[in-house]
């Protein structure tokens, strides 16, 4: 892992040009402050990741009363790859508090990154390079994953320097100083770049030291996820209360779409200056409490509603000026101009339980907690500060896990985050929507597609909610969240709800149809930013009985690539398994079906459409089996999703159909080729005979 014949000399040189380079560092975390080219001890050895030893190696031998140390990364020899960092906007709040900003900043050489050139991403300021990731194509054809990890009370991460080198930095971003044996990276080297991702989330699992995570796959996804929602938030922002949330409801209930869940998003906190004074809603705006609202559930209609929080209580913590109960207020400490949960675990899962059993009695099935990402700077310049800010995550996954409450993770795209969601099952990997904004509306895509490819591992991705009447991009937003398999939840006015764009993501009673893992980028677009590329950028996702659904978006903004060609190739099916760690079927006949334009085609080689403008083109890649294709329900997005497969002989095909609608089926008999069309007029087993 290490090179030791790295010149100690460069050790002694550093503390030559840095004379403070052991002094003690003021980790108070400010807005607009940078932690950039931080004062650290430069270890003698080198990170090599030309040559693995471990997936998490360990630096054993700190030396004593550093707070921070430093590493030169050796890297290997490569082609291109992408640094996962947030943008680094001037005055605002940067590195390690990455919100939901952690993007996708592509380059063929990592100096790029810190050229005031760079393209990166319109609606995004110019990237960190402060950042929490690293994936390389290397020159041999191989792929390498490189990413921070937190120990029990460091965190690392990587800077890219003007030259296009890596520094690796390990601290306690605290008073304290590390421990003698510190975790320094996730590390794993594969030949699939699917591969390469996973395997590194493997071994990321099974070390419980630095992670509580378990696969998604393994983890309960909460029952109202599985249905349609509607959040308040890009409705109202914060000017929400009991009247405007009731009349809503009625609203959704009399528009005939079966929405199923309601969440209740920012603007109800009781709180003085962004400080969480108390769990009761502001009293002027719900001045009958969550009563009036509660009484509002039916099961077959709007039957879970969720709540809007801040992990640390507000946006800046909790208020001294609070109305806890003694016991609470006893488990509670001041640091800078806040009160935190601490100082030991115990206190803290103690606030914990308070917060989640409060919410859990007013009713609220799920919440929704956000600005997790800030609770590390909250912490920060205190002692044992990562200790306690993961902590703080782990208490929260416990007790909603324990309560029995859904959770979506929001904001939380810090290491000490991502890497401590024992049980919840759904995060958001994208900025937040914005309406009628086409280039936002790009990054969002080519964020959250990207991020999926990491954070897809442990938990199903959350795309963020959306308008179905948004002009610009309404409905292939709703196909976005569709192939996500994450929750999918409205933020219209009821009555602006446009039919066409929600009834293809549900069945009559509002569940979505859903992949059986999350989109993520093809391999030849996960490299490079589809917003420059001048190339259709391709996602898939594995659907029900062995289908694939591919979209393939124009997301350049160039004016030079209007026009952008899409090429599906038959080989492009036998990635399907490999999203999931299956073997591919390299001999299978293919049918391609185009969804838009309701026809299809056997995919004997390759197919090329073209894309005009900020375009998406879904399609389904379904297996030819004795004669038989299935796709499906043809007004429903995923339409493989909407059928069952119970039986298929050489003439006769017994199916599960889930919803109404027209199912499509591809028949083969006597050298000829049919695409049948057949009423459905409610779910139901059928049989068909060719």
């Amino acid at each position: 892992m290490k090179n030791r014949a790295l010149p100690i000399c460069i050790l002694i040189c550093c503390t030559t040009i840095c004379p403070k380079l052991f002094g003690q560092i003021d980790y108070t975390y400010e807005k607009g402050k940078s932690f950039k080219d931080t004062n650290a001890l430069l270890m003698a050895d080198t990170v090599d990741l030309t040559s693995i030893s471990s997936p998490i190696p360990y630096e054993k031998s700190v030396p004593e009363q550093n707070q921070t140390i430093a590493y030169p990364i050796r890297l290997p020899g490569y082609v291109r790859g992408i640094f996962f960092s947030r943008d680094s906007r001037p005055g605002d709040f940067e590195w390690p508090n990455n919100t939901n900003r952690l993007l996708p900043w592509c380059f063929n050489d990592l100096k790029e990154l810190t050229d005031v050139h760079y393209p990166g991403i319109p609606s995004n300021a110019a990237p960190s390079t402060l950042g929490d990731a690293l994936l390389l194509e290397l020159s041999n054809g191989e792929y390498l994953f490189a990413k921070a990890v937190t120990g029990s009370n460091s965190l690392s991460w990587l800077q890219v320097n003007a030259n296009g080198s890596i520094t690796l930095y390990v601290s306690t971003l605290g008073k304290d100083y590390l421990k003698s044996r510190v975790p320094l990276l996730l590390i794993h080297q594969d030949k699939s770049i699917y591969s390469t991702i996973r395997q590194a989330y493997k071994a990321l699992m099974k070390n419980t030291e630095v992670s509580d995570l378990k696969s998604r796959t393994t983890k309960e996804y909460f029952e109202a996820f599985r249905y349609l929602g509607w959040c308040t938030w890009e409705h109202y922002h914060y000017d929400i209360d009991e009247s405007k949330i009731v009349s809503d409801m009625e609203a959704i209930e009399s528009s005939g779409i079966p929405i199923r869940y309601v969440l209740i998003d920012d603007g109800h906190l009781a709180n003085k200056d962004r400080q969480l004074t108390s769990f009761t809603p502001d009293g002027q705006r719900f001045p009958a409490g969550w009563k009036n609202i509660m009484s509002r559930k039916k099961d077959n209609k709007i039957k879970w509603i969720g709540l809007w929080y801040s992990l640390s209580g507000y946006w800046m913590g909790l208020s001294p000026e609070n109305e806890f109960p003694q016991t609470i207020r006893q488990t509670l400490y001041r640091h800078n101009t806040c009160l935190l949960p601490g100082k030991d675990s115990v206190h803290i899962r103690t606030f914990y339980h308070y917060y989640v059993s409060t919410l859990k009695e007013y009713g609220f099935d799920f919440l929704k907690v956000d600005n997790q990402a800030f609770t590390l700077p909250l912490y920060m310049g205190s002692n044992e500060s990562i200790r306690q800010a993961t902590d703080y995550n782990r208490s929260l996954e416990a007790e909603t896990h324990q309560q029995n409450m859904g959770l979506m993770n929001c904001m939380a795209q810090n290491v000490v985050n991502t890497d401590h969601t024992l049980y919840s099952n759904s995060t958001r990997v994208s900025i937040d929507y914005k309406k009628y904004d086409e280039n936002m509306a790009k990054s969002h895509l080519f964020q959250s597609y990207t991020n999926t490819l990491l954070l897809g591992q442990t938990v199903w991705p959350d795309h963020d909610m959306f308008h179905s009447s948004d002009t610009i991009c309404g409905a292939l937003m709703a196909r976005s969240k569709a192939i996500s398999g994450g929750p999918v939840y409205l933020s219209d006015s009821p009555e602006d709800f446009i039919k066409a764009n929600i009834f293809p993501l549900i069945d009559e009673q509002g569940k979505l149809f859903r992949p059986e893992a999350p989109a993520v980028p093809m391999p030849e677009s996960i490299l490079t930013n589809p917003l420059w590329s001048g190339k259709a950028y391709r996602v898939a996702a594995p659907v029900g009985n062995d289908a694939m659904a591919l979209i393939c978006y124009n997301l350049n903004v160039s004016p030079h690539y209007q026009c952008v060609k899409t090429i599906i190739r038959k080989e492009d099916y036998t990635l399907r398994n490999s999203f999931e760690q299956a073997s591919p079927n390299h001999k299978e006949r293919v049918l391609l079906y185009n969804w838009e334009s309701q026809d299809a085609k056997e995919l004997s080689d390759s197919s090329t459409f073209e894309s005009t403008g900020f375009t998406d083109r879904l399609f389904h890649l379904c297996p030819i089996r004795k004669g038989w294709a299935v796709i499906g329900i043809q007004e429903k997005y995923l339409s493989p999703a909407t059928v069952q497969i119970r039986s298929l002989t050489d003439n006769r095909l017994e199916l599960n159909v889930l919803c109404t609608g027209t199912l499509k089926v591809w028949i083969e008999k006597a050298g000829k080729q049919e695409l049948r069309n057949i009423s459905i007029d409610r779910p139901k087993k059928i049989v068909i005979e060719k």
